[in-house]
């Protein structure tokens, strides 16, 4: 894809992620009667009435992170805030740096920024993230997370699908041999 197009596709999946995101934190907060409360000087603090079990191991819970994955860095918020901006800013120029971007670099890039803002609001706005799907298996609970977070890992996994992809057709064109049709990906252009 061209810069114009790149650009262009990138900044719609980046804001339809990030409205997305934020849209499904105050709906599903409001379903469950959650509030995070601001105290200035202190940790935020969630106010929350129920839970929400959709089917056993999948449940809507609100939860709030003061920090990463599962609370960590939670002592160093501004590290947090200058991690989201660079994402963003960092998505943008990657993706605009080649002349020409595969579609699913692209989609990639625009998922990490859209998720990064959409923390970034939270945290700016609340003081920590604003969580609420739960998956759980008996007393294993995995750490609460939302959309943003949703769309950071799978444009992660997407690079590193396309990556990983990437080397193997470089493998068997140094081989000389004709990689297997599963590996080879079509021309994104």
């Amino acid at each position: 894809m061209t810069r114009a197009r790149t650009l262009l596709l990138h900044l719609s999946v980046c804001l339809t992620l990030l409205v997305l995101d934020l849209w499904t934190k105050a709906a599903i907060f409001r379903f469950l009667g959650a509030e995070v409360i601001e105290r200035p000087g202190t940790t935020p603090v969630l106010r929350a009435e129920r839970d929400h079990v959709i089917f056993p191991g999948f449940a809507l819970e609100a939860a709030i992170n003061l920090g990463a994955f599962n609370g960590m860095l939670s002592g160093v918020p501004w590290l947090l805030l200058g991690m989201a901006v660079v994402a963003a800013i960092g998505t943008l120029v990657i993706a605009l740096l080649p002349p020409r971007m595969p579609v699913t670099l692209s989609v990639a890039l625009g998922m990490i920024a859209g998720g990064a803002l959409g923390n970034l609001y939270d945290r700016v706005t609340y003081g920590a993230v604003r969580d609420f799907v739960k998956w759980y298996v008996g007393d294993y609970v995995w750490p609460n997370f939302n959309i943003a977070d949703s769309g950071i890992v799978v444009g992660v996994s997407l690079i590193l699908l396309h990556e990983i992809r990437l080397s193997r057709r470089e493998r068997a064109a140094r081989a000389g041999s004709t990689p297997e049709a599963g590996d080879l990906e079509p021309d994104e252009s």
